[in-house]
């Protein structure tokens, strides 16, 4: 996929995507593989490290989603952005 395409998909604009992408592969949640010597184009994988963020992010929104629907008069355990947090493991 070129970089393009993939900002495109995340509704970023091109240099922005390009930074999450350089954030990630610095953090070692992603590595780039080649991709048919086409440099435009970009081939990520998914690290241990990487799966686990997501399965983690993913479990939190899962939570964040189940508070909204809780009966009123429950008490409610205040819960941080999981987006904030996505943003804090990009920067």
């Amino acid at each position: 996929m070129r970089m393009q395409a993939l900002a495109d998909e995340l509704f970023l604009d091109k240099s922005t995507a390009s930074r999450v992408i350089n954030a990630l592969e610095r953090k070692s949640y992603v590595i780039r593989l080649a991709e048919s010597g086409d440099r435009r184009a970009v081939k990520l994988q998914a690290t241990d490290a990487g799966r686990t963020l997501c399965e983690n992010i993913r479990r939190d929104l899962i939570a964040e989603e189940k508070l909204k629907i809780l009966p009123v008069g429950f008490d409610q355990v205040p819960v941080g952005s999981v987006g904030e947090q996505a943003v804090d493991v990009l920067v």
